[in-house]
């Protein structure tokens, strides 16, 4: 398994990989470019968007998405429509995605990436706050009744088992002190492995939950790796965005990657503007 270019760009913070597969439709962000990235049979588009827009997730009518973008979360249909904001000093929102319920998560993180500011929350409606003491609140995911979270610094996957409106720490399911980079974005497959890409360290990293090495280690074309999503026709490729903050020939690009796994379709947001 080696990745190979998907689309050639220079995006400065590429970032939010999420695959629609009722369109085929791979949509991303650069969010220090201020772009949304629309990308659908090898044709990239790039859409003005607020800035430091983050985070992606698709509701049930294909055309409109929910965007994170500062401290705001918005409404995507041709324009882009505030919904709700939350207060904060020398933070923004970071990662974020659908959950199961439909809800959006989405977390802070420090602007200085230093401080321990950060804060998970659930909007379903209003923002409810899940996580706090996070420097880099980043990758997230679901498997069964366990969430997995990203904070970046601490150079962790920590896991929280889901108990209703609340969540129960099940402390650090992944520990990747001893490899390069930090991990940033990540994804969960259809069988549970967390994959992990190292923001700086030129991999990806494949594990079982709370086990001390990882199944899998991929390199990557650039240093800068930010984050992963599987998509494609049988949610067999893995698609990675990139940053070109190390001025690399190809950094910025987003990189596409047959695998022999499978991962699992995105979950839908309710249109919470409605």
């Amino acid at each position: 398994m080696e990745p190979s270019i998907y689309v050639r760009a220079n995006a400065r913070l590429g970032e939010g990989p999420l695959w629609d597969p009722r369109n085929g439709t791979l949509y991303w962000v650069d969010i220090e470019g201020g772009k949304l990235h629309v990308t659908r049979e090898g044709k990239d588009r790039t859409i003005d968007a607020p800035s430091m827009i983050s985070a992606l997730g698709l509701t049930e009518d294909p055309d409109t998405l929910i965007a994170s973008a500062g401290l705001t979360l918005y409404r995507y249909s041709h324009t882009f429509t505030p919904i709700s904001s939350i207060k904060g000093e020398g933070v923004r929102f970071n990662d974020g995605k659908c959950g199961p319920e439909g809800e959006f998560w989405v977390g802070t993180m420090d602007l200085k990436e230093e401080r321990d500011v950060g804060t998970l929350y659930r909007f379903n409606g209003d923002f409810t706050p899940l996580v706090d003491h996070l420097i880099i609140s980043n990758g997230m995911d679901w498997f069964r009744n366990v969430y997995y979270l990203v904070d970046s610094p601490r150079k962790r996957v920590y896991a929280f088992r889901v108990r209703g409106d609340e969540l129960e720490s099940l402390g650090a399911a992944v520990e990747t002190s001893d490899y390069p980079g930090v991990p940033d974005g990540m994804v969960v497959d259809s069988s549970g492995l967390i994959w992990v890409a190292h923001y700086g360290g030129g991999l990806i990293t494949v594990w079982e939950a709370f086990s001390r090495r990882p199944v899998l280690e991929i390199r990557t074309p650039v240093k800068i790796v930010t984050s992963l999503t599987f998509g494609g026709p049988d949610l067999n490729q893995l698609f990675i965005t990139s940053s070109s903050r190390a001025g690399e020939d190809l950094g910025g690009s987003v990189f596409v990657m047959d695998t022999d796994y499978r991962g699992r379709e995105p979950f839908i947001c309710r249109d919470f503007s409605r």
